[in-house]
C-alpha cells in the first residue's frame, strides 16, 4: 500500500497498517511468536498439561493431599468408626484388618466381626459371578469368562450323615442335582477339597480332610455353581 503503515514484525510477518493483523510478541522463554507461559508455580513451558495445581491447602504446587479420614494433610490417624473404613479403595481396604469390602455395593465398610460366605467371622470370601465363594480363606480364585452358564437345576445338599467329626472320617451327603458322574465336580469343606468316595446325582461319599479342630461350611460345586452350605465341626 503506498504511504502504507504495514511492516515485518520479529517473526517475519507483516503486520500493522491495512493488514489488520497485530505484531508477534516474545513469550517467557523468549520466542518471538511462542506460546510458552508461566504457570501459577513460576514456571516457564508451552505444555498446559504440566502446568501446577493447587493442592488441598490452596497452596499452588502444594503437596499437601486429603488422607483416608478426609484431613487435608492428614495421616490416616484421625480415623473413627465407620469412617476408618469408608474412604479405603478396594486395595487398601482388603489390606485393613478393621475394615470389610461389600461386594454387594462395592464399598469399605467396617468389618464388626460380621461372617462371612465361608463361615469365617470378619473373613473376606464373596460369591463370584459364577455364584461361588472364593477368595478370604477358601484358596479359591474367581471364576473367569469361561464359567457364566449356570446348570438349570442348582445343587442342593439336603443333610449331610454318616459317622465321626475327625479328619479321615467317613460321611455322606444327600440333596440333589449333584449329576450322575463326578466329572470336575467337587466338594469343597471350608479352604479344602475333600476327597470323594462315591458320586451321585442324590448322594455323594465323601472323606473328612485333614484340617484342624474347628467349624467349616460344606458345598457341592457342580460346573458353574455352586450349592448351599452345611455346618461340620471338626473335633481332635
Amino acid at each position: 500500500v503506498p504511504g502504507g503503515t504495514a511492516y515485518i514484525d520479529n517473526c517475519n510477518t507483516c503486520v500493522g497498517g491495512d493488514t489488520g493483523l497485530i505484531a508477534c510478541v516474545e513469550d517467557c522463554a523468549g520466542e518471538w511468536g511462542g506460546s510458552a507461559v508461566v504457570d501459577n508455580c513460576g514456571t516457564c513451558d508451552a505444555d498446559p498439561t504440566n502446568d501446577c495445581i493447587q493442592d488441598c491447602t490452596g497452596e499452588w504446587g502444594g503437596e499437601a493431599v486429603v488422607d483416608d479420614c478426609g484431613v487435608c494433610g492428614g495421616d490416616n490417624s484421625t480415623c473413627s468408626g465407620e469412617d476408618k473404613c469408608s474412604n479405603l479403595n478396594y486395595g487398601r481396604c482388603r489390606k485393613n484388618e478393621s475394615c470389610l469390602w461389600s461386594w454387594r455395593d462395592h464399598t469399605c465398610v467396617t468389618n464388626n466381626n460380621r461372617v462371612d460366605c465361608n463361615g469365617v467371622a470378619g473373613g473376606f470370601a464373596y460369591i463370584d459371578d459364577c455364584n461361588t465363594c472364593v477368595g478370604g480363606d477358601t484358596g479359591l480364585q474367581p471364576c473367569d469368562d469361561s464359567c457364566r452358564e449356570k446348570p438349570k437345576n442348582l445343587p442342593h445338599i439336603r443333610s449331610i450323615e454318616g459317622g465321626g467329626a475327625q479328619p479321615g472320617d467317613y460321611r455322606e451327603i444327600y440333596g440333589y442335582s449333584f449329576g450322575d458322574n463326578q466329572g470336575s465336580s467337587y466338594v469343597q469343606f471350608g479352604s479344602a477339597l475333600a476327597q470323594v468316595k462315591s458320586w451321585g446325582n442324590n448322594k455323594i461319599e465323601f472323606y473328612i480332610p485333614d484340617l484342624p479342630e474347628g467349624d467349616y461350611s460344606v458345598r457341592v460345586r457342580v460346573q458353574c455353581a455352586q450349592s448351599n452350605s452345611k455346618r461340620i465341626e471338626i473335633e481332635l
